[in-house]
């Protein structure tokens, strides 16, 4: 194994990052860690997070259970 990095059982939407990063949902937030381990974006909230994506235009679509927030 080249990388590996400790998550969550809660963790289940993994994704790359337009910055070769990856973005993950943490179960009540989100975050983006480097390949070094170095968390780079996070969010926290009191609903569940069940998805999270980096768009095109940098911006970050987050997925909640109560609400739909879409930070940038």
């Amino acid at each position: 194994m080249e990388w590996s990095y400790v998550r969550s059982p809660r963790e289940r939407h993994l994704g790359a990052s337009l910055y070769g990063n990856l973005l993950f949902n943490t179960g009540h937030g989100a975050k983006e860690v480097t390949r070094d381990k170095k968390v780079v974006f996070a969010y926290e909230s009191a609903s569940e997070v069940y998805a999270c994506q980096r768009l095109p235009n940098g911006n970050t679509f987050i997925g909640e259970s109560n609400a739909a927030v879409f930070w940038r």
